[in-house]
């Protein structure tokens, strides 16, 4: 991690998001917030083009909840989602539009259903496909 990363305030990442939405001319941009950077990698291998997914840039699961709690206008939106594993939380303990996994990570329990896996392999073997230009 880079030191600008590391001493962003939560006030910070909700400033970015707002960028995001004011640069968003036709009004379709969503966001999905997750934990980690390996989260982010894999989503964007699903996501349609104007999802964009973002790492919550400290605390994890807790940074998600935070943020999530604020009442600032950006977060407030309905086009802002976050994801996050269940540990050991009790559901009505949720901040809104907080959706949970119960794998052991995000990417095992989307590619627990047959039909997204086909669907990222498909998309990863044409990448590579793609780039030996085959």
């Amino acid at each position: 991690m880079d030191s600008i990363r590391e001493n962003r305030t939560k006030e910070d990442f909700v400033a970015e998001l707002g960028l995001l939405f004011n640069e968003d001319i036709d009004g379709s941009l969503c966001v999905v917030l997750v934990e980690g950077t390996d989260d982010v990698r894999f989503m964007e291998n699903l996501l349609e083009d104007n999802v964009v997914c973002e790492e919550v840039p400290y605390g994890g699961k807790h940074g998600i909840d935070d943020i999530m709690k604020m009442e600032d206008p950006v977060v407030q939106k309905k086009e802002v989602i976050a994801i996050r594993d269940k540990d050991y939380i009790e559901v009505t303990q949720l901040p809104d539009r907080v959706f949970l996994y119960d794998g052991c990570c995000l990417e095992t329990m989307i590619l627990m259903n047959c039909d997204i896996a086909e669907e990222f392999y498909k998309k990863i073997i044409m990448a590579v496909l793609k780039k030996m230009r085959i």
